[in-house]
């Protein structure tokens, strides 16, 4: 396989539009942690599953219509889509909290470490919805 072909296949549209509305949410769940931990006091693993929650609503909109762009709204589609996006979500909040303990362990300060676990947790993301979530018929 050619490497453009490796490009192509790896950079389509949805690939890019997951990159940019999962720039969105990272924004959001970074934004509302920041205030939550440094502004409202709360600690970090609380402030981060606030955080978490605002995220995945965001995340599960624009997933569904812009990026994976799935255009099923009966019930048992959207339950099983909703249900599936946050478990797998919740999967992805176990480990970034893990990862928010461990990092105040070895105080290591929180934005850098949200910054570090967010970039393996838009992997996983990405591949939980792709594959499981949001996957074609």
């Amino acid at each position: 396989m050619k490497m453009d072909d490796i490009i192509k296949k790896v950079f389509n549209k949805e690939t890019i539009l997951y990159i940019i509305f999962g720039v969105l949410t990272t924004v959001v769940d970074f934004v509302s942690f920041g205030f939550l931990f440094y502004q409202v006091g709360l600690n970090e693993i609380v402030a981060n599953t606030i955080a978490w929650i605002i995220a995945v609503i965001v995340a599960y909109v624009t997933n569904k219509l812009y990026v994976f762009e799935k255009d099923q709204h009966d019930v048992k589609t959207l339950l099983r889509e909703i249900v599936s996006f946050v478990l797998a979500r919740l999967f992805s909040l176990f480990i970034t909290n893990l990862f928010l303990v461990f990092a105040k362990h070895v105080g290591m300060n929180m934005m850098l470490a949200k910054i570090l676990i967010s970039v393996v947790v838009v992997i996983l993301n990405y591949f939980f919805s792709k594959l499981f979530i949001f996957k074609k018929d």
